[in-house]
């Protein structure tokens, strides 16, 4: 059963209430972030806007040193924010980047002319706190082309750029994948930093029972939504899965990060809401010498952003936790 969209926000003296205030809350924090990390502070902005600001506290430093990922972590909450206004009943008119000087301030989002929610956006809308990062084997399911190719739509709307892998792509990238897992695996450096946010027993981030040198058994599993200890390698060859979906951006800026990140989200609410999951293979696309490799070598345009293995899961997924809302706010 569909959610109903709930009744158009009240604004008094250009403050968005309470009550509304806390649904686009909730929603744009349910977005996946790397390594867990919820960069990202949703705040009351100017003439009754919401908006989404950067929280550099939370940048990791080895794994995502130009805050690529983080920018790709707020773009999904901003995708999530979105919906979550349509579903209040009015268009929201996005800024990105609204205060230039202000490189933090990622965008504002605000009232537009009253309107009803699409189907699609309802259906978007309501997979949002099913959608979790699935990191088990896959059925043995090839997903239909109709969907497959609906996915692929999911991405162009937002202006981004879809591909779906060919078998021969395929193990050309799962090759560079499992390059980057033994370079990240001898980086002292970067198992540092695992250990340090895997073992957050803080701001809504649990205590994980492994220790360093588990880190670096499992480096190769790290992804968006990593909360806990990681599961045991799936016992489906990654190169057997259905799909493997390649978001691209045309250039590389802090626009196109963000963008690339609501393209990606908006894939993974897609997939949710067709019973599909899907786990990221971004290992590659975070080590500087080979994310340009990922790329299609003949037919390859853009800048590579964001790789998914989507598929029909066969187990429960994980749920990770969130930080307290007065936190994020604050």
């Amino acid at each position: 059963m569909g959610t109903t969209h709930q009744p158009p926000p009240v604004t008094v003296a250009g403050r968005i209430d309470d009550a509304t205030f806390a649904r686009l809350v909730e929603a744009a924090t349910r977005a996946p972030s790397i390594h867990n990390t919820q960069p990202w502070r949703v705040v009351r902005g100017p003439h009754g806007t919401v908006e989404l600001h950067y929280d550099p506290s939370r940048n990791l430093a080895v794994i995502d040193a130009g805050g690529r990922g983080a920018l790709l972590s707020c773009g999904a909450a901003l995708l999530n924010l979105r919906l979550a206004w349509t579903m209040a009943g009015v268009e929201p008119v996005v800024r990105v980047q609204p205060r230039p000087k202000e490189p933090t301030v990622l965008a504002s989002v605000g009232l537009g002319l009253p309107r009803s929610p699409a189907q699609d956006e309802r259906e978007l809308h309501d997979a949002i706190p099913r959608r979790h990062t699935y990191r088990a084997a896959f059925a043995a399911r090839t997903v239909e082309e109709g969907t497959a190719q609906a996915l692929l739509a999911a991405v162009t709307v937002e202006g981004a750029t879809g591909e779906l892998l060919t078998p021969a792509r395929t193990a050309a990238v799962l090759a560079l994948e499992a390059e980057a897992d033994r370079l990240w695996a001898s980086d002292p450096a970067y198992l540092a930093e695992l250990w340090q946010w895997t073992d957050r027993h803080h701001d809504g981030i649990p205590t994980t029972a492994f220790g360093p040198r588990d880190v670096e058994v499992h480096a190769h599993l790290r992804d968006f939504g990593r909360g806990r200890r990681p599961a045991a390698r799936p016992t489906v060859a990654i190169a057997d899965q259905p799909l493997l979906l390649l978001i691209s951006t045309p250039l590389d800026s802090t626009r196109d990060s963000l963008l690339a990140g609501m393209a990606m989200q908006r894939v993974l609410l897609a997939a949710t809401a067709a019973g599909l999951a899907a786990t990221f293979l971004d290992q590659a696309l975070e080590h500087p010498e080979l994310r340009w490799l990922v790329r299609d070598p003949v037919h390859g345009k853009g800048m590579p952003q964001v790789l998914l293995r989507i598929g029909y899961p066969t187990a429960e997924p994980t749920v990770t936790p969130r930080r307290p809302t007065d936190v994020v706010t604050g």
